[in-house]
């Protein structure tokens, strides 16, 4: 399936004459039209190419607007593609209920205004256009996260994990979907005294340096915490100070202001 085309609106109509009706209100929006006159080219349409928005008649006698929406639906296995229904039931409970429940999202009531059609057309498709810019840029953000040398881990407030990104899960030897929704300290253990440790899956344990600030999203708080292996860093110290302690002659540490000053 290709990528969606920003303002690309598919009218799904049985009758030739009100698809160019449709079409002729929506041409001064400048968006692409394809149309489609029966369910079968309406499911054609969807399974080469997502849609901004779906325009569609909600009762013909050759065409049940709302048995076609539920077959995007399934096909499409999609809830976000906007479906408006242009219908003549006006405030029929039951007929807006059965809308409601394949798909639609919004109602444009025959016979139709140009200006109401367009209207909601445009609103829809900005929309979708900026969902599509938000995916992007979490997308991006993800991409840096999994590029990052550190691993990253999120959790809510109450401390249970939420995200990892690559670099944690080769750290610790697990999959992400073992993780999401375990409590942190299962992997992360501040309880040492001397140093911070993380747990990988087999049991073994390493010592971290971690990095941890918390975020508010809404009414939402959480933690972010960066993870570095640092067991080669504490090797070399400790190889230091066995070979400090151990040289066969008395060593003492000074500064060069202590040395000049003697």
């Amino acid at each position: 399936m290709r990528d969606p085309q920003a303002g690309a609106v598919l009218i799904v109509d049985a009758s030739t004459t009100e698809r160019r009706a449709a079409r002729d209100m929506l041409a001064p929006l400048g968006y692409r039209i394809v149309g489609a006159d029966s369910a079968s080219a309406a499911l054609l349409a969807v399974e080469h190419e997502r849609f901004a928005v779906i325009v569609m008649d909600a009762r013909d006698r050759n065409l049940d607007g709302y048995e076609v929406a539920k077959l995007i639906r399934r096909q499409t296995g999609s809830e976000l593609t906007p479906i408006i229904f242009l219908t003549s039931f006006g405030s029929d409970e039951t007929e807006t209920a059965s809308a409601y429940a394949s798909g639609a999202v919004d109602f444009v009531f025959t016979p139709v205004l140009g200006g109401v059609l367009r209207a909601k057309v445009s609103t829809f498709v900005k929309l979708v256009e900026r969902t599509h810019e938000l995916e992007e840029s979490v997308v991006r953000a993800q991409a840096v996260l999994d590029n990052m040398v550190d691993g990253v881990v999120t959790a809510t407030e109450a401390g249970v994990i939420e995200s990892l990104n690559r670099a944690a899960l080769r750290l610790l030897g697990y999959r992400e979907d073992e993780l999401v929704g375990q409590p942190l300290d299962l992997v992360i253990d501040p309880s040492h005294e001397d140093e911070t440790t993380a747990c990988r899956k087999d049991g073994s344990r390493f010592p971290i340096e971690v990095g941890v600030s918390r975020m508010e999203l809404g009414e939402r708080t959480f933690s972010i915490s960066s993870i570095r292996d640092i067991t080669d860093r504490k090797q070399r110290i400790d190889r230091d100070r066995v070979g400090f302690e151990e040289a066969p002659f008395g060593s003492v540490m000074t500064s060069l202001k202590d040395a000049s000053s003697a």
